[in-house]
């Protein structure tokens, strides 16, 4: 009887042994076939709340969410890769990384890259520190001006705008929000959803100026000439994702009552 025991506690330790190992192999397995994925190498830049670090350091945002799933529809393991926005055309040349995905305004640069159809529409908007201005543009001339980013559409607005006077260009889009915000300049120009991340940073300071300088197409920017099935495959997966009501589901986590940035469905293809 004891050593009956004995081997049947054997027998038992030893399942549980061979059953351990099965699900280990399971395990390696499951984790091997992910890293089997081909990597999408994605340049982007901290702009709330499209792509920014979260509290623990992972990624978050509008755009991030929306890339983590066009990439698992369309089989690929995104990688998001910091670069400095200057340099975004060098890196996309080098192979540095395979697309440009942080809100990237298409318009005016229609030619300049492989573009994905429009996922987003980002109204280009004001704030201003005059709580009690009149709201237009017109009101803040001969003031300390508009802070924008350098390069940017917004600039390019500002500056064929013939309502606005002075206009301070600054390198970083957050440069020119600490301009805003010390006072050294009356307004900032940016993405709406952006600019209300300023306002409810400061709450009760400033406001929006009336009206919206341009309604933007936002979409996921390849190299020119890129002839991987990457752009087409990621296209699909956005279109499809816009089909199902997935984006308009990841933005409305992050949209605001006050915002009018909105989904929008666009099928013209830009190569």
């Amino acid at each position: 009887m004891k050593i009956r025991k004995i081997i049947s506690v054997a027998l038992v330790f030893i399942t549980a042994l061979f059953l351990w190992g099965c699900q280990q192999n399971k395990q390696t397995a499951d984790h091997s076939s992910d890293t089997k994925l081909p990597e999408l190498k994605i340049g982007v830049k901290t702009l709330r709340p499209f792509f920014y670090m979260d509290e623990n350091g992972d990624w978050d945002g509008i755009d991030e969410e929306i890339a983590v799933e066009a990439c698992r529809r369309a089989g690929y393991s995104p990688n998001f890769i910091m670069i400095n926005w200057d340099d975004k055309d060098q890196a996309l040349e080098d192979g540095t990384v395979d697309c440009l995905w942080t809100a990237f305004i298409k318009n005016g640069k229609e030619d300049f890259y492989l573009w994905t159809d429009t996922y987003l529409q980002s109204n280009i908007r004001v704030i201003t520190i005059d709580k009690d201005c009149d709201k237009d543009l017109s009101a803040l001339n001969g003031k300390e001006g508009i802070a924008v980013q350098a390069d940017s559409k917004e600039e390019e607005l500002l500056l064929e705008n013939p309502e606005v006077s002075k206009v301070y260009s600054c390198k970083t889009f957050e440069m020119a929000e600490t301009a805003f915000v010390k006072n050294y300049t009356r307004a900032l120009c940016g993405q709406e959803l952006v600019l209300q991340q300023t306002i409810d940073a400061y709450s009760g300071l400033y406001n929006f100026i009336d009206g919206s300088l341009m309604a933007a197409d936002l979409g996921v920017a390849f190299r020119n000439g890129d002839d991987s099935e990457q752009w087409k495959q990621i296209n699909v997966a956005l279109n499809d994702m816009k089909d199902d009501g997935t984006i308009s589901e990841i933005f409305e986590k992050y949209s605001l009552d006050t915002a009018d940035t909105k989904e929008v469905s666009v099928n013209a293809q830009n190569e």
